[in-house]
């Protein structure tokens, strides 16, 4: 290709790049078409792009934008997914795709402004996901609120059995006068 045509490539793939946040990088060597087709589907389906990415024009867009960890990660057929919006949700999506495929691996990402290498992304992907998350933080709030609730319903209890006992004995004394 032209220098024109690769300076073109290069500068499509930065802007392309600028927006990876977050992404993670697959190797895609001896991929099939059928395994590719169904993981770009399963992937569609979360809001997750997969692109196939160019090894020296990518490694030379990244380090333009300074992402000297991210270029050394694109090596041999690589493909990037970004998307889902959540590095959570994109590192389970992407694990998932994965799974059970040898031709597929995880090489490294991206997400919060940090490049992260693949056993980073395999403990995103372990982790629950938001609303997993958020319902671990409730129920953490939820329990001492119930035993507090607990606490003064016995309380209550205790004071009702108390109060029960003492009209009774009021009664049995007065029938005894």
């Amino acid at each position: 290709m032209s220098k024109r045509v690769n300076r073109l490539m290069v500068e499509e793939l930065a802007e392309f790049f600028k927006a990876m946040d977050p992404c993670v990088l697959i190797s895609y060597q001896k991929v099939t078409a059928e395994a590719a087709t169904k993981m770009r589907a399963a992937l569609r389906e979360k809001d997750i792009d997969l692109r196939v990415i160019k090894n020296s024009l990518s490694q030379l867009a990244m380090r333009n934008l300074g992402h000297m960890d991210m270029a050394d990660m694109i090596d041999g057929p690589i493909a990037m997914a970004k998307g889902g919006g959540d590095p959570i949700v994109l590192a389970k999506a992407v694990a998932e795709c994965t799974k059970g495929n040898d031709a597929l691996v995880i090489r490294g990402g991206y997400a919060e402004g940090k490049a992260l290498d693949a056993s980073q992304i395999a403990t995103f992907a372990r982790m629950p996901g938001r609303e997993g998350l958020l319902a671990q933080i409730l129920s953490g709030i939820n329990g001492p609120l119930v035993g507090v609730a607990g606490m003064f319903a016995s309380i209550q209890r205790s004071l009702a059995t108390a109060l029960k006992a003492i009209a009774d004995q009021k009664a049995e004394q007065a029938q005894q006068t």
